[in-house]
């Protein structure tokens, strides 16, 4: 269903101007204003970078983590932590693409 106004909430759109039907008190969007448009952007924007910020810290705590317990055992501890630090990199990268958020709003 395509519509002009559009709820923030539950996604819900519709050609009438009023409060949305599936959301109490929620007010409908006017997608044809460039303000609501470029707020709904910079709200997809900021969830998608918590999300890949997110996501890349844990693949590098994951990653890290036995580097660190490698470095202790290895003959060479200098190349592990480097060899790691890569697959961390790596591994970050690869998470933010497969687990990244997506954009949530229609415009």
């Amino acid at each position: 269903m395509s519509g002009r106004f559009y709820c923030e909430s539950c996604s819900h759109r519709q050609e009438l101007v009023g409060d949305s039907p599936k959301c109490e008190d929620e007010p409908l969007l006017d997608l044809d204003d460039g303000e609501v448009r470029l707020m709904l952007r910079e709200i997809d924007a900021a969830t998608i970078r918590r999300r890949n910020y997110t996501i890349g810290a844990i693949s590098a705590v994951v990653a890290i983590a036995p580097a660190v317990a490698l470095s202790f055992f290895s003959r060479t501890p200098g190349a592990v932590p480097v060899v790691w630090v890569g697959i961390s990199i790596g591994l970050a990268w690869v998470g933010t693409k497969i687990l990244g958020a997506k954009a949530q709003h229609p415009v």
